[in-house]
């Protein structure tokens, strides 16, 4: 596999070695770190690998019509498959089961499952995934630029150091013109693969992990559909949400209190890179940053994303909003609620207008 460029999702795949299931269970419980696995691969020897959930909210979301090639003991064995990944995004519920058969011992399940049980909430995480699978069903929701019907090797999910688009990042046959679907973002409800190829060069964050192998074959439960996504308003214990003066998509447009609403500038997303995005314009590529002309109280303000230090935040076990860059608390400026005041920093205290509830 090719490298890939940080926040992005790099899918060229080489030819890969099958391997039995019992070896994915130690791939798994070495990744595992807190119930996060990192650069880990997940493949099937001979059944394919189920993989469900009740939800998967992706961004840079990218699919097409690829190849997927393994080395077997018989010689290499290629099969059209359905290519599908993201670069950020985050899963509600997790099952992935493999059967496998130990001859005249019988045939065992391996279980890798997550979640809380609850379709509301999101506390699976994960960046740089993808998954090759032979068929995948699901109530698919595309937002922000959304391309149906391109060349798979068209397809602009990844970027380079410059910023430029990485030529056909799924991999391709270029000269066949395979389908393509790219998309800003992806809401797929009830989601459900049988896959060959689980690769993570990211990271997945496992909450509620468990891990088992049962007797017989046995297969994942079908999936819940999510009833929310996780995307949504910031507000604080004052009430107001956090919003953009105007409504404003541009560059170095205020982040401001007001009153909550079901407006576009109201709307967030939580990067696993720790930055706030703005969904104002349908691509979250605007990050909440420190506005740079200010010096004292620091203002908040929407900057292209940029993974500057004074991008990124961190919410505390206070529920407070926290700039990595230099520990202060977003606020409204002076603690008032008056719609349209300013979000700005200040040293972290108890204050009800400190305490937010992240896209709640």
């Amino acid at each position: 596999m090719s490298a890939a460029e940080p926040g992005g999702t790099s899918w060229r795949r080489t030819a890969l070695p099958a391997v039995p299931a019992l070896l994915v269970v130690v791939a798994f419980l070495l990744g595992v770190r807190q119930g996060q696995i990192e650069a880990a691969l997940v493949v099937t020897q001979s059944n394919n690998l189920q993989v469900k959930s009740a939800g998967l909210f992706a961004l840079d979301f990218g699919l097409g019509v690829a190849d997927s090639t393994r080395r077997t003991s018989t010689g290499d064995q290629t099969r059209r498959m359905i290519r599908a990944g993201f670069a950020d995004g985050q899963l509600n519920e997790l099952c992935v089961a493999t059967q496998e058969s130990l001859g005249p011992l019988g045939t065992y399940t391996l279980f890798v499952k997550a979640g809380d049980g609850n379709t509301g909430t999101w506390e699976i995480k994960g960046a740089n995934i993808v998954l090759d699978a032979e068929s995948l069903t699901s109530t698919l929701n595309l937002d922000g630029n959304v391309d149906i019907g391109i060349a798979a090797e068209d397809v602009t999910t990844l970027k380079d150091s410059a910023g430029n688009y990485v030529d056909n990042p799924l991999g391709v046959p270029a000269a066949e013109h395979r389908l393509g679907i790219d998309a800003t973002y992806a809401k797929l409800s009830g989601l459900s693969a049988n896959a060959s190829v689980l690769d993570i060069p990211g990271f997945l964050t496992l909450r509620n992990l468990e891990i088992s192998i049962q007797s017989g074959a046995q297969n994942c439960p079908a999936p819940a559909h999510t009833t929310s996504w996780p995307t949504g308003r910031t507000r604080n214990d004052n009430g107001k949400c956090m919003a953009l003066t105007g409504g404003g998509a541009a560059s170095g447009t205020d982040a401001v209190e007001t009153t909550c609403g079901t407006g576009a500038s109201q709307q967030w997303y939580v990067h696993s890179d720790g930055t706030f995005r703005s969904l104002v314009n349908g691509r979250p590529t605007n990050c909440l940053s420190l506005d740079p002309a200010v010096a004292s109280p620091k203002t908040a303000e929407i900057r292209p994303c940029s993974g500057a230090a004074d991008q990124q935040w961190r919410v505390d076990s206070a529920r407070r909003i926290v700039s990595t860059a230099n520990g202060t608390c977003l606020q409204p400026a002076g603690g008032v609620t008056t719609d349209g005041t300013k979000l700005v920093l200040a040293a972290c205290d108890t204050a009800t207008y400190q305490k937010w509830d992240v896209l709640g």
